[in-house]
């Protein structure tokens, strides 16, 4: 049961709002209730539909029930505001074109990275499934939002990807690791 929620809002521009959120329980959970009280919470405290919330990325730990999030809440649906969503996932070539770096750029909100000329795979759902930025925008053109989660690789791990910079893994509740996505990308 929730004993308090703090919620903070740590950035602005005129596309999304990040939050600061904290939220204590009395008990255990796991994590998709804990991911529900914070969407249920920033509904009733600050009105937010759930198509909006992009990303909620776990921070802090369960130390004394506590446990704090980044919520990125998109103002508007981000590809109708940039304007251009007929022009992203048109091909299945594994590098962005423009539009899509930039929708990425906003979506991901990383403040060390651009997704301009970037090699990108596309992993369906939970993680299994082979994809590509094609279905990922019909699927976001049917949901308006996609849960989704970034990898970023290094050198090195770009290499023994085969030259990817990053894959997106959408619709999974399970967090993988860089190994397991290379793995499966070598499968392909």
């Amino acid at each position: 049961m929730l004993k308090s929620f703090d919620c903070m809002k740590s950035y602005e521009d005129s596309l999304v709002s990040v939050y600061s959120v904290r939220i204590r329980l009395d008990q255990q959970t796991n994590s998709d209730s804990r991911l529900n009280v914070v969407k249920t919470e920033l509904k009733k405290h600050l009105q937010v539909q759930s198509d909006n919330i992009l990303q909620i990325e776990t921070l802090g730990s369960k130390k004394y029930g506590i446990y704090q999030y980044r919520v990125i809440v998109a103002k508007k649906n981000i590809a109708d505001t940039l304007g251009y969503f007929d022009k992203m996932g048109k091909d299945n070539s594994f590098f962005l074109n423009k539009h899509e770096a930039e929708y990425f750029n906003l979506r991901f909100q990383l403040r060390d990275y651009g997704f301009t000329n970037k090699k990108v795979f596309f992993f369906g759902p939970g993680g299994l499934v082979f994809s590509d930025k094609q279905r990922y925008f019909d699927e976001f053109a049917r949901h308006t939002f996609i849960q989704s989660s970034l990898y970023v690789f290094d050198k090195f791990e770009k290499e023994k990807s085969g030259g990817f910079d990053a894959v997106i893994v959408y619709w999974s509740k399970k967090n993988h690791t860089k190994e397991d996505l290379i793995k499966r990308l070598k499968e392909r």
